[in-house]
């Protein structure tokens, strides 16, 4: 049997495509230069982000959450 035309298009989309931005994975150097953080949340990113991993927008902002929630010693 042949696969119709849509089920062709929906095999071809690649992983992460649109609505599906979470699943991306970006290098801190990607997310330092995305426009998507503000200066200081990007100064903020530099401190608490590991150059060797890869993070997806949504752990960036959880790391955010976590390190701005943090109270003072």
């Amino acid at each position: 049997m042949s696969k119709s035309k849509s089920e062709d298009q929906s095999e071809q989309k690649p992983k992460g495509a649109k609505g599906e931005n979470s699943a991306i994975r970006y290098s801190k150097a990607q997310l330092l230069g995305s426009k998507q953080y503000t200066s200081r949340q990007r100064d903020i990113l530099i401190v608490i982000l590991s150059d060797t991993e890869s993070y997806t927008h949504e752990e960036a902002q959880r790391a955010l959450q976590l390190f701005l929630n943090k109270g003072v010693r």
